[in-house]
């Protein structure tokens, strides 16, 4: 498949193709997502029931879903991990940890600011330019809401998208490290980056 020729981005998602975005998410982040939600088939139904369409961008070919990039600004996330849907899967305390680990790890935005909190493109086909093709129509699109910064956070263990961010013009601001904390989630420090989306 020639994933260049054949990728259509689409903003907002049809209900049936949830599930195959929450199975992205998890591939992607299946080890930080491990260390909160477990077993995994728990883990991609609460993620499926938390997408909200309307803040995503999603690289569709032949009518699957090959990557996606969703967006927070001030209180709206792409992955609202709602309480009572996580309360449908584990108990009271369980689901209290699950949702407050999800809620401490969502950053404080500026009205001005706007940042992406969950991207991945379909392991078989990266590197075919569908994640700049992603990034690219969610920076049109972040220039034309009028927000004036876009950000966001990428690991240490990540460096190769680190190199496509830089590409396109986000820079380093802020290295935040957390040591030992998350060890188990497969990462010890992230980068903080921004670019500039008006003059």
């Amino acid at each position: 498949m020639d994933a260049r020729t054949e990728i259509k981005i689409i903003k907002e998602l049809p209900e049936h193709l949830y599930h195959q975005t929450a199975e992205i998410i998890y591939e992607a982040f299946g080890r930080k997502i491990n260390c909160i939600i477990r077993p995994k088939d728990k883990a991609i139904l609460i993620l499926e029931r938390s997408i909200n369409p309307e803040l995503g961008f999603f690289a569709i070919s032949k009518g699957k879903v090959v990557g996606f990039l969703g967006i927070h600004y001030l209180n709206n996330e792409f992955l609202k991990m709602n309480f009572s849907n996580i309360n449908k899967k584990f108990n009271f305390l369980k689901s209290f940890f699950i949702w407050f680990l999800f809620r401490i790890d969502s950053p404080k935005l500026k009205k001005e600011e706007v940042r992406i909190n969950y991207f991945a493109v379909e392991k078989s086909i990266r590197d075919s330019g569908i994640g700049t093709k992603l990034i690219k129509n969610f920076l049109d699109y972040a220039k034309k809401q009028g927000f004036k910064t876009a950000r966001l956070e990428v690991v240490d263990t990540n460096p190769r998208a680190k190199k496509l961010y830089e590409k396109i013009g986000f820079s380093v601001k802020k290295i935040k490290k957390y040591y030992f904390l998350t060890r188990r989630a497969g990462f010890s420090e992230e980068a903080i980056m921004e670019i500039k989306l008006q003059n």
